[in-house]
């Protein structure tokens, strides 16, 4: 559950001193953190190691992730903006299906997998020292008043309400990682060739292959619409899977699913860049990390005593599932209810 959740609350931290030192300093040092993370890992299974290990692969990834965003959100115009962070969650999908199948093929132990994903690190640290160029310079502030800037969030309601309500969503999203393939291997009959965990990588080579062209379609429509729409596709195809205990209805469902992932989320980055001034841009993409946060944090935490109580004791799936495909349902109606129009 920590490591699931951790990397984005960092981003609340690294996105003020962003807007102090510039994109590019701080995109340098995630990716080193994201590096040295990674050989710590390799080097011992110590839990001094892991504990070190896994806070510096959370920090590099709290750095990477929000100054991406809002460089993108500063290098798009509006109409092309959702397209622009639809192309870079392809490129994390991307990340998700081949790198475990890249790791599985070239190493035979777990710390040769860290060390082919640190080198991958080093060389998009290098990668980005020669080419990556900051969309905004420095502002000049101190350090202490760009982190003053965390407290701009309770100046626009919008904001506080859009993150709590997107929270809903990611709480059920997070059944991804922590009860989906737990709920396969117990209730589902799954063919020879289909192991429980390759639903980590399903989900991913959905995204890869329909993002893009869904991007497409959706990049002239109110992303508010698109947020919506999204999340209810995804109470669907979680109700499907859930309620319907069936390999095909599990394939069925997530695809479903991770189609209505595809139209939430982008849209949710595009929102965000919408409402923030022109210079909070990469603190308010900070701010989009928080309902990840929540939903990964809490979801686990909240569901495994129902799983337990309600799936393995009474051997009653479908009633576990409905806990969280009722926290979407909330999330939806959260969206239907405070949605405001978008600036610009």
């Amino acid at each position: 559950v920590i490591l699931l959740a951790l990397p984005y609350i960092f981003p609340l931290l690294t996105s003020p001193i962003a807007e102090k030192l510039g994109y590019k300093p701080v995109m340098l040092v995630a990716l080193a953190c994201y590096a040295a993370g990674f050989a710590v890992l390799a080097s011992s299974d110590a839990i001094g190691a892991i504990i070190g290990g896994t806070a510096l692969v959370a920090a590099g990834a709290g750095g990477f992730k929000p100054i991406a965003t809002a460089t993108i959100a500063h290098v798009t115009a509006l109409r092309h903006r959702s397209l622009g962070f639809t192309i870079y969650y392809t490129g994390i999908n991307i990340g998700g299906f081949v790198g475990p199948f890249i790791v599985a093929k070239l190493t035979d132990s777990l710390a040769a997998g860290f060390v082919v994903a640190g080198a991958i690190m080093v060389a998009a640290l290098v990668l980005t020292l020669f080419l990556y160029r900051s969309p905004q310079p420095p502002q000049n502030v101190s350090v202490g008043q760009a982190l003053a800037k965390l407290g701009a969030i309770f100046e626009d309601m919008r904001l506080v309400v859009l993150l709590l309500v997107f929270s809903g969503f990611w709480f059920l999203y997070s059944m991804n990682f922590s009860f989906l393939a737990l709920y396969l291997d117990r209730f589902v009959e799954l063919p020879s060739w289909f192991e429980p965990s390759l639903q980590q990588s399903y989900n991913p080579l959905i995204v890869m292959l329909l993002a893009i062209p869904i991007g497409a379609l959706a990049t002239k429509k109110d992303p508010r619409v698109m947020m919506t729409i999204g999340v209810l596709l995804y109470v669907i195809g979680f109700s499907i899977l859930g309620f319907v205990q069936h390999v095909n209805a599990f394939f069925v469902g997530l695809f479903v699913a991770t189609v209505g992932e595809i139209l939430a989320y982008p849209a949710f980055l595009t929102y965000i860049a919408g409402i923030a001034p022109k210079d909070r841009v990469a603190v308010y993409q900070s701010y989009g990390f928080l309902p990840l946060f929540i939903g990964f944090f809490f979801g686990p935490i909240v569901s495994g005593p129902f799983y337990d109580e309600l799936a393995v004791q009474q051997g009653r799936p479908e009633l576990f599932w409905a806990i969280p495909i009722s926290v979407g349902v909330l999330a939806l109606a959260g969206f239907l209810a405070t949605a405001q129009p978008r600036e610009g």
